[in-house]
């Protein structure tokens, strides 16, 4: 669970950059990537595949920033209100078949040789490779990133993925002060086996030009109209509408 705003605010966060590859069964070449930047307490993700795409995740404003750099639109989305989506999808899963998503405590294992966490439902399993990082507080940034994007998946992406599993797997990972290096997604559906896997390279340092990035990104919020979500979602195109959301699944 997130923080305090107010906890949140007093920490002095360490800055540092994941690069993250999405491959979908063997594929050689990722289907997604995405460059994400911790600076100050706040995450900016910018989706390479999709360049007018950046999603902001400001813990301490509570709130979400999709930008669209080819329309120069943003939305922004208060945290509570995902909250609220997550608290009403909770209460719903109980008597529905997605229950089958959610993962069995006993299935949980955690191999602290080779730092490999498992967690598995009847239809879905995660396998993660994790890796400990230089300071304890990167394990605390990246679960309230991986929340949140998962939260985003989950109700604002054209491809919706229920959070409850991830949510879990994040904070078993963060529980153990760890970060994935590897994630991989196997769901089960009519005896058939999809497998996603993620693979993360981490630095625990920005550059130069990662911080021209969030400088211009703090432009974009200042300058950007300012529309509301379904607008944003609404895109002038059929070939733009494949990017209905910059919301990341991995």
């Amino acid at each position: 669970m997130l923080a305090s705003t107010t906890a949140w605010a007093q920490v002095v966060r360490p800055a540092f950059r994941i690069e993250t590859d999405l491959y979908f069964e063997d594929a050689k070449q990722p289907i997604k990537q995405n460059l994400t930047l911790f600076y100050e307490g706040v995450f900016y993700d910018f989706a390479r595949d999709m360049q007018d795409s950046i999603t902001v995740i400001d813990p301490n404003g509570k709130r979400i920033i999709l930008l669209d750099r080819k329309r120069n639109v943003q939305a922004r989305i208060a945290m509570d209100e995902i909250l609220a989506m997550e608290n009403e999808a909770q209460k719903q899963l109980v008597d529905s078949e997605l229950s089958t998503l959610i993962p069995k405590p006993e299935l949980t294992k955690f191999d602290p040789t080779s730092a490999t966490l498992t967690i598995a439902s009847p239809t879905l399993e995660y396998q993660a490779k994790c890796e400990r990082p230089n300071d304890p507080d990167i394990a605390i940034q990246y679960a309230a990133f991986a929340d949140w994007s998962s939260r985003l998946n989950a109700f604002y992406s054209d491809r919706p993925i229920p959070p409850f599993a991830r949510l879990v797997l994040n904070r078993e990972i963060a529980n153990r002060g760890l970060i994935p290096g590897e994630i991989r997604r196997i769901s089960s559906s009519r005896g058939k086996k999809n497998v996603v896997t993620s693979k993360l390279l981490s630095n625990w340092a920005i550059s130069k030009d990662d911080e021209m990035r969030i400088t211009k990104v703090g432009a974009m919020l200042v300058d950007f109209k300012i529309v509301d979500i379904s607008t944003f979602l609404t895109q002038p195109s059929p070939q733009a509408a494949q990017k209905k959301s910059s919301a990341i699944s991995r």
